[in-house]
């Protein structure tokens, strides 16, 4: 069969399991917005793109009705690829709000900052799923960071034409915070950090395409932008606009405005890492981490997250700190290793978990804002508790604990019960909800929240919102539920970019081989070329893997199991269980071969309190299977059928790249 029937077939079995209403309102829909005039280029031409290409292994099979990855991934994609405006030259659309009759998604400032992160997160969703949707989405999001690329380097941000990226007198995109005077503006650490990343892995993809050169130009350009002091360095700027000139700053920035380095520095040090061609970049972004770590009086002694500013109402953004840990283990492994970024990547995440932080280890939940003072004034703004889970937090964490196991910490058990419970909670997987009637009250929002708001939807649509937002992740997702009962939205772009890049790194690093061994450190659904992982957690104890090739197999087992309770079959054979701390020694595995292990998966109930409210959960293994209070729009952990003991099959869609990316 042609691959492009394969790639039709994949999308249409995952569309057949999502239940997407064929007709969500009826109401005169709003057209995706249109540039007020001609949006300007840097550049009148470009060399040819070539489109973006996932070869692979097409096939399909059954499967426990678990967490699986491909599936998650081909959802994200969905959201990642409908939620940009194509008039708009895939800008993203920053906010959604599903609580409005229609639903309505709005352009704003930050949405080309959205595309800039999607930029990347693109190809390596791809290589998961395997997903052709939108491809000439993604085709023209290449060409179009290539036309705002100037000769000096940068990709600048078009003010021209784009009002929702004035609205309300705010500045434009990216980190910058003066108002523009020109027709043009670059970011020099959040846009910038995203598209170096982008151009470098894209001439993975394509080696006889233009991204070598855009990449190293790009770099160039980053580099001499830095103020180089030695042991630490940092940006001289936020953002320019062309005909710039680098001056020196009187003083050092500190806390929020040192922060906004680390972005740049995850991008000097992909860079690198995945081109080879320039280790100047990776000792640069090391000296930008170095700077916040030791001066920018952004974290206590012990890796306490610490306010913006000097003023106690600005906020302790759990993102903007927690974020800094896993681009520290980037940066510190693209060096081989820095026992300084590392240590200070572990006070982070240690402080991360602790209640101080307001945290829920339990379960995966992290709190957008951590301190009194914040969630305070938030409640006077919105009418109720800013205290939800934004997912760009919980992807933080999680990718922290991911990262300091393979450096030997061993979190591997926090990253598990992190995915099964608020992640996989936190991504829109169903929209039934938002017109079946099955909630009929909606807290009533404070009257200068729609004030507010006035002006930033005056650039919205209400196209098809719902369905182009199926597989995104929440902005401010509840322990009960996907949507808060405090903020008027659900979505914002940079949450969805998020959840789609932990989705990959889950895939990516939930298993490892080299030298005829095949090591699981997570137990997931997914496709290799050297097994197919079935896991029927929770509905009981057991993990099937199925050989491709001969391997060496051992498979690491959740701490809530105890190893003497933990039997193996190796092709309907008993085979002896042997163990290297958790990690079970299956040994070799012909192809063809299945090796099934298993173990007794129990319930227990766990109490918890949250801002004077009590919540009752029942815990199978390390997944939450029931919330009580349930949530009142999108309730979470509706899993009364893990509960049966008896594992459920669907039909799945699995794809095996050719190359899986060093990403």
């Amino acid at each position: 069969m042609p691959a492009i029937c394969h790639h039709m077939k994949f999308w249409m079995l995952l569309l057949a399991s999502s239940s997407i209403p064929c007709n969500i309102t009826t109401a005169a829909v709003i057209p995706d917005p249109v540039p007020s005039e001609p949006i300007p280029y840097m550049r009148d031409s470009i060399p040819e793109v070539s489109q973006p290409e996932y070869r692979g292994q097409y096939y399909e099979r059954l499967a426990p009705a678990t967490f699986d990855l491909a599936e998650r991934s081909a959802l994200a994609i969905n959201a990642l690829t409908e939620s940009l405006n194509p008039k708009a030259d895939m800008e993203g659309y920053w906010v959604v709000d599903l609580l409005v009759e229609p639903p309505r998604m709005a352009m704003q400032f930050p949405g080309v900052n959205a595309r800039s992160k999607f930029s990347q997160i693109l190809p390596v969703c791809r290589t998961v799923s395997g997903t052709q949707q939108n491809i000439d989405r993604e085709h023209r999001i290449r060409e179009v960071l290539l036309l705002l690329q100037g000769d000096d380097g940068l990709v600048y941000t078009p003010l021209t034409g784009r009002p929702w990226g004035q609205i309300s007198g705010s500045a434009p995109a990216s980190g910058i915070h003066e108002k523009p005077t020109r027709e043009f503006m670059a970011g020099l650490t959040y846009d910038s950090g995203w598209i170096l990343g982008a151009f470098s892995l894209y001439h993975l993809q394509d080696p006889d395409g233009p991204w070598l050169e855009a990449a190293k130009k790009l770099a160039s350009v980053l580099k001499s932008t830095v103020i180089d002091n030695g042991e630490t360095a940092y940006v001289f700027q936020n953002s320019v606009q062309p005909g710039y000139v680098i001056r020196k700053p009187e003083t050092p920035p500190v806390r929020g405005a040192a922060m906004a380095g680390g972005q740049l520095a995850c991008g000097l040090a992909q860079h690198h890492r995945l081109l080879g061609i320039d280790p100047e970049a990776a000792q640069l972004a090391a000296k930008i981490l170095r700077h916040v770590m030791r001066y920018a009086e952004y974290f206590g002694p012990n890796g306490e997250y610490l306010n913006a500013t000097d003023n106690p109402d600005s906020g302790i953004h759990f993102h903007s700190h927690s974020r800094l840990g896993w681009v520290a283990l980037e940066v510190a492994r693209t060096l081989g290793g820095d026992e300084e970024l590392e240590e200070w990547a572990h006070r982070i995440y240690r402080y991360g978990k602790t209640t101080d932080a307001g945290s829920i280890d339990l379960i995966g939940f992290f709190p957008e804002f951590c301190n009194r003072r914040t969630t305070e004034y938030f409640d006077k703004m919105y009418g109720g508790l800013n205290f939800e889970a934004e997912t760009c937090e919980v992807v933080d964490m999680t990718m922290n604990a991911i990262y300091l196991s393979q450096l030997g910490h061993d979190y591997w058990d926090d990253a598990d019960r992190w995915i099964r419970n608020q992640f996989a909670e936190n991504q829109l997987t169903w929209i039934d909800w938002v017109t079946d009637g099955h909630w009929n009250h909606r807290k009533p929002r404070a009257e200068n929240i729609d004030d507010r708001m006035k002006e930033d939807y005056k650039w919205a649509t209400t196209d098809r919102v719902a369905e182009r937002n199926l597989g995104g992740f929440a902005g401010w997702g509840p322990i009960n539920d996907w949507h808060s009962e405090h903020i008027a939205l659900g979505i914002q772009g940079c949450c969805t970019g998020s959840g789609a890049r932990l989705l990959y790194i889950i895939w990516k690093n939930m298993l490892e081989y080299g030298d005829g061994k095949l090591k699981l450190h997570l137990l997931f659904n997914r496709a290799s070329k050297w097994a197919d992982i079935d896991s029927h957690i929770p509905f009981k104890g057991q993990v099937d893997i199925h050989a491709r090739k001969k391997t060496d197999l051992s498979v690491r087992i959740p701490h809530w199991v105890d190893l003497d309770e933990v039997t193996l079959l190796v092709n309907g054979k008993p085979r002896e269980t042997v163990f290297d701390g958790r990690y079970l020694q299956i040994g070799k595995v012909k192809k063809g071969r299945v090796a099934s292990v298993n173990f007794p998966i129990r319930e227990r109930t766990e109490k918890l309190s949250l801002h004077g409210k009590d919540y009752t959960l029942v815990i199978r293994g390390s997944s939450v299977v029931s919330i009580n209070p349930p949530g009142n729009y999108c309730p979470t952990y509706l899993r009364g059928h893990y509960r049966t003991g008896e594992t459920l099959w669907k039909n799945v869609a699995r794809f095996i790249p050719d190359n899986e990316l060093a990403w």
